[in-house]
């Protein structure tokens, strides 16, 4: 099965979760629609932030504000579609004020989360969260069967605790690489200390 390219195939992955029909349009003024889009982004963001998602990972030079925040503190512009800070390039002291990245460095790269509506960036996972999520949200509404309610409810949590659990298992993975290839660097330095290898 291919993956949804738009969120309106992301409702209806949500609708027919719960047994409700298909819509045309998530934008439609249609009931099940109008239902949908009154959770529909607040989930979507809700689902990004919960994750260290790879493919919402983005790496960037921030522009420099033309005023200082004071002193020794330069002001640096976020981007649009920012959704939290993951990592700065250098070991510098930062904070978030009023909208801005504030540090004393001259210079501010950071990797940053996006907030993304490009249902055609996601992974199959980020997929599945968000239309499991939004089934959840919106079947109060739309299901008087309280076993669709249940079910949708207990569908997101595993999916949910399987998500968590891939990336704890990728953190993993990756903390061990690197610890695993800074062993072989020094053990290589402690026999070659003047290069040679």
């Amino acid at each position: 099965m291919s993956l949804p390219k738009t969120l309106t195939d992301i409702a209806n992955l949500a609708l027919l979760s719960i047994g409700e029909e298909s819509t045309n349009n998530v934008e439609s003024d249609e009931a099940r629609s109008r239902t949908v889009r009154t959770v529909l982004y607040q989930t979507i963001r809700e689902v990004q932030r919960l994750i260290d998602w790879p493919e919402l990972r983005v790496r960037k030079t921030l522009a420099q504000n033309s005023e200082m925040l004071d002193d020794s503190n330069y002001k640096y512009h976020l981007p649009e579609n920012y959704l939290e800070v993951i990592s700065t390039d250098s070991e510098i002291s930062w904070f978030l004020q009023d909208g801005f990245f504030c540090t004393d460095a001259i210079e501010a790269k950071i990797t940053y989360k996006k907030y993304s509506e490009e249902v055609s960036e996601w992974s199959g996972d980020l997929v599945e969260m968000v239309y499991r999520k939004l089934a959840a949200a919106i079947a109060p509404t739309l299901v008087e069967n309280p076993q669709w309610l249940q079910m949708a409810e207990r569908q997101y949590q595993q999916c949910e605790q399987r998500c968590l659990s891939q990336t704890q298992n990728r953190k993993r993975k990756i903390k061990r690489y690197k610890r695993n290839h800074g062993l072989v660097k020094n053990r290589l330095y402690d026999r070659y200390p003047y290069g040679g290898y």
